[in-house]
């Protein structure tokens, strides 16, 4: 296999089974799979998200040394990349959601931004913004338009500025 490629799985119940392969997870899927790697793990606290991510993170970078993608609903995207944890927080939608292809969305941004050049963070960032457009598209798995994409870039840096 060339180390070169970007391969993603997101492969719900076995996840723990990919080594050498990037993963893109739920928090949920992170921490059932990271228990199958560190069998001391019965103490983590999904509720305390980026805590949990962080340390899920730890254990897939320990064990494959591939980037890590976990997504967060709400509270956006987090991972692991060349041995650093990295979150990005979600963008903040006002009115119905429906997270119907959302993690599809992200899974398939970030494989197409890598192959493009960005790298893993940046590709989950991107990742971000798309989840938080196909989330706001009720009754459909939905798409996103680069100006659409551009907007929410605009929007969530305005949003994230006003949180400082």
């Amino acid at each position: 296999m060339n180390p070169d490629k970007v391969i993603i799985i997101d492969s719900r119940p076995f996840l723990a089974k990919y080594a050498g392969l990037s993963l893109k997870m739920n928090l949920s899927e992170a921490i059932y799979a990271a228990k199958t790697l560190d069998k001391t793990l019965d103490d983590i606290d999904e509720n305390n998200k980026l805590i949990a991510s962080a340390r899920c993170s730890q254990i897939f970078w320990e064990a494959y040394q591939k980037p890590i993608f976990i997504t967060l609903g709400a509270d956006g995207i987090s991972g692991t990349s060349d041995g650093e944890y990295f979150h990005f927080p979600g963008y903040r939608n006002i009115g119905p959601i429906d997270i119907v292809g959302a993690g599809d969305a992200v899974l398939t941004t970030i494989g197409l931004a890598q192959c493009a050049g960005a790298d893993p963070k940046e590709a989950a960032f991107i990742g971000n913004l798309v989840g938080s457009l196909i989330v706001q598209q009720i009754g459909t798995t939905g798409k996103v338009t680069q100006d659409q994409l551009r907007q929410r870039y605009i929007d969530y840096q305005n949003q994230f500025e006003n949180w400082m």
